[in-house]
């Protein structure tokens, strides 16, 4: 049957003397990880594309080491019996031990690298909703060519349905970014205009002219949707 890992490397160790070659394998994708996964939480490390290029190497290594045992292995069989293709691994078990080992290390350097992918877009998105659109250049230019594209792309997705998500045609589109906690729950909220959305009536029946740059002071039950809506923005409390 197949062959477990930890049998494979007790195996290998034993046969070829490989303790440390075992325990180098996937290291460097471990440490790409780990110097993301373990960072502040707003805070994105430079990319390592040093790093990540060097723990692509080490999954091409074991690709072609494993290619080698199994091209191996199958003329040592075909020599033996005549019989093109047998894959008889019972007499060699050293050999499909480190086949094994080789195929797993692939597999733990691609989780790794993906993990490591991963936790970088999740913190790019985070910036996005944290920041807004307007992300700052030193976070920028911790990027890859390839997460600022990332960054554009999902930018533009989320505008996109933030604008399809108004539910007034004079409010516009919701900013989904915005603190769920605001505004304060005091009964009026001293607010400044961020857009023009013209006449506003109040749930009294007054009607308030909404100029960008202007201060009022509002209901905090008329101010809320519209701070929502990224049309105020809270300054005080009455």
């Amino acid at each position: 049957g197949r062959l477990h890992v930890p049998a494979a490397l007790v195996v290998c160790v034993r046969v070829f003397g490989m303790a440390a070659d075992v325990r180098a394998f996937a290291r460097t994708a471990t440490e790409l990880y780990r110097d993301v996964a373990l960072a502040e939480k707003h805070h994105l490390p430079p990319h390592d594309h040093d790093r990540l290029k060097r723990a692509i190497e080490e999954v091409k290594y074991h690709s072609e080491e494993a290619q080698n045992l199994l091209k191996a292995q199958e003329q040592e069989q075909d020599d033996a019996n005549g019989e093109l293709g047998s894959q008889d691994w019972t007499s060699n078990p050293a050999s499909a031990a480190a086949v094994l080992v080789h195929y797993e290390s692939i597999l733990r350097n691609k989780r790794l690298m993906l993990a490591y992918v991963h936790e970088r877009c999740q913190k790019i998105k985070a910036f996005r909703w944290r920041l807004g659109n307007a992300v700052p250049k030193e976070i920028v230019d911790r990027m890859a060519p390839e997460e600022v594209h990332f960054a554009t792309q999902y930018n533009r997705i989320l505008s996109e349905y933030m604008t399809g998500a108004g539910v007034d045609d004079r409010l516009g589109n919701i900013d989904l970014t915005l603190d769920a906690t605001l505004p304060p729950k005091e009964p009026y909220v001293k607010v400044l205009v961020k857009r023009d959305i013209g006449e506003f009536v109040t749930e009294e029946g007054k009607t308030v002219h909404l100029i960008p740059g202007s201060m009022h002071l509002l209901r905090r039950c008329d101010a809320e949707p519209l701070i929502v809506q990224g049309v105020l923005e809270h300054e005080g409390y009455a």
